[in-house]
Formats: structure tokens, C-alpha cells, sequence
């Protein structure tokens, strides 16, 4: 019985906390909600269908909170429009 006690003690210590990953390196984060960085991944999602000159706009107005903002609340189809006003503005 004592040798059983003596085993469980050594497994359950087996695994030392060092050589556990870390839960930021198993998944990447994800950026700041709202954040500059959070919509840029949006407009790298519109890139290849839009102008290179308004996604030049557009990041420009990202810059802004508020734009940003506006930006991440639109559905893709509101953000094409929104990118259209910026370039005839």
C-alpha cells in the first residue's frame, strides 16, 4: 500500500509547470476590439477586390476611433460603400 502511495505522489509531480505551453502559444491572439489592428484585418479581407488607391484612403481613416468604429459595426457590403464615399469625398 505504501509503495502504491509513494508512485501516485511522483505522476501527479511528473510534469513540471516550465514545460506546459502557455495558452498564447497554442492559439494567436486576437487583436484589441476596435483597435487600428482589429480593422486593418478587416480591410486585408477587402484588398484584393478593392482599388489599391482606397485602401490607402481607408487606412488613412482608420486611423480616426471613430471611422474605425463605424467601420467594424458595417457588414462587408455597408464597408465596400463606405470605401466608395471615402474615394469621392
Amino acid at each position: 500500500m505504501d509503495l502504491f502511495k509513494v508512485s501516485f505522489k511522483e505522476k501527479s509531480q511528473s510534469t513540471s509547470p516550465s514545460s506546459k505551453r502557455s495558452k498564447s502559444v497554442l492559439s494567436p491572439e486576437k487583436p484589441e476590439r476596435n483597435s487600428f489592428e482589429e480593422a486593418m484585418v478587416e480591410m486585408d479581407k477587402l484588398k484584393p477586390t478593392i482599388p489599391h488607391r482606397l485602401y490607402i484612403a481607408s487606412s488613412l481613416a482608420l486611423l480616426d476611433e471613430k471611422m474605425r468604429r463605424l467601420f467594424m459595426y458595417y457588414t462587408e457590403d455597408s464597408r465596400r460603400e463606405w470605401l466608395q464615399h471615402l474615394a469621392d469625398s
